[in-house]
């Protein structure tokens, strides 16, 4: 079976699979006010206000 994201990123939907929580943070730090971030198994959820 694969899993979902495997074919996301095949498909080129998701194409970030070296990118870690820290990467995503400093992005997300640089470029909004307030923001939060949650990672659930291998998927990172956020939220950010300007």
């Amino acid at each position: 079976m694969r899993l979902p994201w495997r074919t996301y990123n095949a498909k080129g939907i998701f194409s970030k699979t070296d990118d870690s929580r820290e990467d995503s943070e400093t992005i997300l730090k640089e470029n909004f006010h307030t923001y939060d971030i949650r990672v659930v198994g291998c998927v990172a959820f956020f939220v950010c206000r300007k």
